[in-house]
């Protein structure tokens, strides 16, 4: 059965946790139509980069918007939402790795799995389309704009809406890893949007596990990938290996990067307090 888009991966008996009214969803349906709908997930991206670019050009003779009220309902229901999908998901994962050949099935097997894990997996698809509301602030607010924002934006979103629809278990690993990173993201996001002080640490941090994030992405994948060679079975579809690997790839060297720049941005603020402290 591996491969195929119409394997229906059927729920744990008992049910390891009951599903809440808004998770009980015809998921293959929503399935099918995100893989007969995959172009959307490039139309999307395109008018994203568009409008985006629009707005910069609008946002050059204006003043910036003041959206902190905005923003902090914003970070605050992102960050609620990222929370209520990591908790519904990881007790799924936990189960699995707890098994016999815990990691490889985690990796490679379909089984155990839960109502609720399979609509915050498509709720996590659809959150990469919501995420774009993040550049709206940045431009609105006439913040400064990078390519390495658009990209991991873009990238994200047509990735997890095409590999959606193979509905491999790997897919755990992704989304309940970055359910917990946006979780304290957004977190950190809302308090700062409330005025409240964050060390500037704290940022470096985020980052770290924002990379750390992508390095499990490549563990896992190399793991499915070394599988495949060794002829043992593993769902998973070989394409999507070779590109999702190469897009981890792409986001270690992204937050590599940030890592290293916030390491500098921290390291001349203290040096600016030291210095006004001695003046």
């Amino acid at each position: 059965m591996e491969g195929e888009k119409s394997f229906i991966w059927p729920y744990a008996e008992p049910p390891l946790y009951e599903p809440f009214w808004l998770e009980k969803f015809d998921v293959v349906s929503c399935r099918d139509w995100m893989e007969k709908n995959w172009h959307w997930s490039v139309y999307i991206c395109i008018a994203y980069v568009a409008i985006a670019g629009l707005g910069e050009q609008l946002m050059k003779t204006r003043p910036p918007f003041d959206l902190r009220y905005s923003l902090v309902v914003w970070n605050l229901c992102m960050a609620l939402f990222s929370a209520l999908g990591f908790i519904r998901c990881l007790p799924e994962l936990l189960l699995v790795l707890k098994g016999p050949n815990g990691f490889h099935r985690s990796v490679c097997v379909r089984d155990n799995h839960t109502q609720a894990a399979a609509f915050w997996a498509w709720a996590f698809t659809w959150s990469k389309v919501l995420e774009l509301g993040d550049t709206f602030f940045v431009i609105a607010r006439k913040k400064e704009t990078k390519f390495i924002h658009f990209y991991h934006h873009v990238v994200a979103l047509i990735m997890c809406w095409c590999y959606y629809s193979d509905y491999e278990p790997i897919a755990r690993w992704f989304g309940i890893i970055n359910f917990g990173v946006h979780t304290i993201l957004y977190s950190y996001l809302f308090l700062k949007a409330l005025g409240v002080t964050v060390h500037p640490a704290f940022a470096k941090w985020i980052i770290s596990i924002e990379l750390a994030q992508m390095i499990v992405g490549l563990i896992v994948n190399s793991y499915a990938l070394s599988m495949k060679i060794q002829g043992v079975h593993c769902a998973r579809n070989p394409k999507a290996i070779g590109l999702q690997m190469a897009t981890y790839a792409s986001f270690v060297l992204i937050f590599t990067y940030l890592f290293q720049h916030s390491s500098t941005k921290i390291k001349y603020t203290k040096e600016d307090k030291e210095k006004t402290k001695s003046s």
